[in-house]
């Protein structure tokens, strides 16, 4: 599972706050022992008490700033290389930077999408990658990228 973070690892509300919440303070405190990072970095802990084995922390923005495209493209990649290097098989995605950190879904989905597309033609690990919305108008918002991206060559 991929958590949405600040470059301090402290989780608080969204996707961080419901994981440190089902999986344990476990997450935070090891996650907070390796911070702080750049944005756009990315590290991994332990899945506490998740159905998850590991929680992989992407810092989409510094603490009280915005997410940009470039730290969700660039955490996107640390995920999906973290998962490689540690052979996991498979990786779930929320949309990276639209919670607390402000970019639209649109542009979450623009950062994000040709990265993993990418990434699967040319990894064989993870094998699989979920990306996990809130809502139809999102997973419509992100069909709509797709479609858009893969007219344009993107993908």
């Amino acid at each position: 599972m991929v958590n949405a973070a600040n470059t301090e690892l402290w989780m608080g509300s969204g996707v961080a706050g419901a994981l440190k919440e089902r999986g344990g303070d476990v997450i935070e405190r090891e996650a907070m022992a390796q911070a702080p990072i750049k944005p756009g970095g990315s590290v991994m802990t332990q899945g506490g008490e998740l159905f998850a084995d590991y929680v992989i922390h992407v810092a989409t923005m510094e603490v009280g700033e915005p997410a940009t495209a470039n730290s969700v493209r660039l955490g996107t990649m640390g995920a999906l290389a973290l998962a490689k290097d540690n052979d996991i098989d498979s990786i779930a995605f929320p949309a990276l930077g639209t919670g607390v950190g402000g970019i639209s879904i649109s542009e979450c989905a623009c950062a994000m999408l040709p990265v993993i597309s990418r990434w699967l033609r040319e990894n064989e690990l993870p094998g699989t990658v979920d990306i996990l919305l809130f809502s139809e108008e999102d997973m419509d918002i992100f069909l709509k990228v797709w479609e858009e991206l893969k007219l344009e060559g993107e993908l």
